[in-house]
């Protein structure tokens, strides 16, 4: 459910990215810090892994568990429900 809204957020507020969106599991987010990132994104932590590339023409999503990128038009996707 993150990455459409995340999307909608980008479009909404014109800016055009990419982004790797990584969701993990027996974190302590508390201590989670840049300089330990190597145990937080370990292979047996990592529950999904999301990448989104949007721009004004273009949303392409790709997930850990997709085999081929799917992309959609920005306009469409961001105002479907």
């Amino acid at each position: 459910m993150f990455v459409p809204e995340f999307a909608k957020w980008l479009y909404k507020h014109r800016i055009v990215a990419s982004n790797k969106l990584k969701i993990v599991k027996n974190v302590d987010v508390k201590n989670a810090t840049y300089l330990n990132k190597d145990e937080i994104y370990k292979f047996e932590n990592i529950v999904y892994k999301y990448n989104l590339t949007i721009d004004e023409k273009e949303v392409i999503v790709r997930g850990s568990y997709d085999s081929e990128p799917k992309y959609f038009d920005t306009e469409e996707y961001v105002n479907k429900n």
